[in-house]
């Protein structure tokens, strides 16, 4: 299939967008909000101090070179004297048991039931079971 006529595949001129009054007003918003999110996520070096350097970005005249640098902790959170400022702070686990036996005693007074005609359960002593489907 042909190529319509007065196009080519060597075409290298570029179409350059006109910008209107209110497109431009709209960038400058734009510009604003850019700003003051990158304010509030502590990326101040990605702000655009001018107007026009952010035409420049939103156009593509402008390559954003940013290199990566991963974080490199300079000093550890834990400090050599974190035992003598805090030395009720002990690293091992507690040895006292906590005593459960009672629930085992306790549970045996009561039993669970589904409500009469409801899809809820309840918790009913064991001299009323009798009374549970009534």
């Amino acid at each position: 299939m042909a190529l319509a006529r007065g196009l080519s595949t060597i075409q290298v001129k570029r179409y350059t967008q006109k910008i209107t009054k209110a497109r431009l007003n709209e960038l400058e918003v734009e510009w604003r909000k850019h700003n003051k999110y990158m304010k509030q996520k502590g990326m101040h070096d990605m702000r655009y101090e001018k107007f026009s350097d952010y035409l420049d970005y939103c156009f593509g005249k402008v390559k954003v070179t940013k290199k990566f640098e991963p974080f490199q902790a300079e000093v550890s959170w834990r400090r050599d004297d974190h035992r003598e400022k805090y030395p009720s702070a002990p690293l091992t686990k507690p040895t006292h048991a906590v005593d459960h036996s009672w629930k085992a005693e306790e549970s045996k007074k009561f039993t669970v039931a589904p409500a009469y005609n409801k899809g809820a359960y309840q918790v009913i002593p064991r001299d009323d079971v009798k009374h549970i489907g009534k």
